[in-house]
């Protein structure tokens, strides 16, 4: 499996995830991972509203708005 396939099976993964989040009220999971090579890794998906309706939301802004908050 190369990058973009688990990428695109993260993705897949995350919307299956994020449609139970949202059926029990919930706005973000963090489970921590314990890789093979002894570190832990984190994944996070959090459900967030658009500003704006009509407004585009792009995955760029995203990942933007989410690195300043971890800062």
């Amino acid at each position: 499996m190369n990058l973009e396939q688990a990428m695109q099976a993260w993705i897949n993964a995350s919307l299956e995830l994020a449609a139970v989040m949202e059926v029990q009220g919930m706005t973000r999971i963090a489970p921590v991972l314990q890789l093979a090579s002894g570190k832990d890794g984190e994944l996070s998906l959090r459900i967030v509203t658009p500003e704006g309706e009509d407004e585009d939301w792009e995955m760029d802004s995203f990942w933007e708005d989410d690195n300043e908050e971890a800062a």
